[in-house]
């Protein structure tokens, strides 16, 4: 499965292999993508951690990035 084009929303439960998705973030990025046009929510702090840290690691960063990773509380309180 490819992310080329459009908005993306992934749901299921764990251990379904969602993480595989996060691949897309680096193939998104070099079809053009800006960090900035990425969400990514989850629905605890600790799932948001752990997304981060696995998208961070995928694009072999050091953690300075403009993409929103968190869960939807933390969206809601987040001003854009």
């Amino acid at each position: 499965m490819t992310l080329d084009s459009g908005y993306h929303l992934v749901l299921a439960p764990p251990g379904c292999g969602k993480t595989d998705i996060l691949a897309e973030v680096v193939r998104a990025l070099s079809c053009g993508v800006s960090l900035n046009d990425m969400l990514f929510l989850t629905f605890t702090n600790r799932a948001a951690r752990g997304m981060r840290s696995r998208i961070l690691e995928r694009l072999q960063s050091s953690g300075k990035m403009s993409l929103f990773v968190g869960n939807v509380h933390r969206f809601r309180s987040h001003p854009l």
